[in-house]
């Protein structure tokens, strides 16, 4: 689920970088968001799988970071497709498939 989000905030960093004016500069501030929500999304993944390789596993721990990542994938994702419109059907953006890949992370994790 981290690597849906980290997916979303590159297809849409991407997208972002292409654009020109105030449309890109509405966009960057929600790039730098994004970025913070995904790290903690990876932060947390990462601690748990430290606790797994030195043997403590802590199913609270990792069913957190499981919470946290696919939440994060899948707001993320919305909201890229929310902010780039049509343009987010894309398919060298692949923000469809983010977004579907995501809300099956919630369901399933």
């Amino acid at each position: 689920c981290t690597g849906w989000a980290q997916g979303t905030l590159d297809a849409l960093s991407k997208a972002v970088l292409q654009m020109q004016g105030q449309q890109k500069q509405r966009l960057l501030s929600h790039l730098g968001q994004m970025a913070v929500q995904v790290e903690s999304a990876r932060a947390l993944t990462y601690q748990a799988a430290c606790a797994i390789d030195r043997g403590a596993a802590d199913v609270v721990l990792a069913s957190m970071a499981k919470m946290h990542a696919s939440d994060t994938a899948m707001k993320l994702s919305s909201d890229a497709m929310t902010l780039l419109g049509l343009e987010s059907t894309l398919p060298e953006y692949l923000l469809e498939r983010f977004f579907r890949d995501a809300k099956a992370g919630q369901i399933y994790e």
